[in-house]
């Protein structure tokens, strides 16, 4: 499942338009049937060498990545995305 993010998020950071504001990216993830050990597993972890490619979308006042785990991301790559994406709301 993770991907199918990671392939859209490379597809987003070769357009040449670097203009994009708003990045909603939902699924449900049913934690009823995945085991806790597994969510933390990389099927399931964005971690911050998956976001660089969006990070010359220096635009984005909107970003969402619902039902995936952040908690990855160290204080200075969190640093980096805020220089990046200064605009987030």
């Amino acid at each position: 499942m993770i991907q199918h993010i990671l392939n859209l998020i490379v597809s987003l950071s070769e357009c040449h338009s670097h203009a994009l504001e708003k990045l909603n990216v939902e699924f449900d993830l049913d934690l009823n049937y995945i085991r806790e050990d597994r969510i933390a597993s990389r099927n399931y972890v964005l971690g911050f060498d998956d976001v660089v490619p969006l990070l010359p979308f220096n635009r984005l006042t909107n970003l969402r990545l619902d039902g995936i785990c952040t908690s990855v991301i160290n204080d200075a790559s969190l640093k980096t995305l805020a220089q990046s994406w200064y605009q987030l709301e």
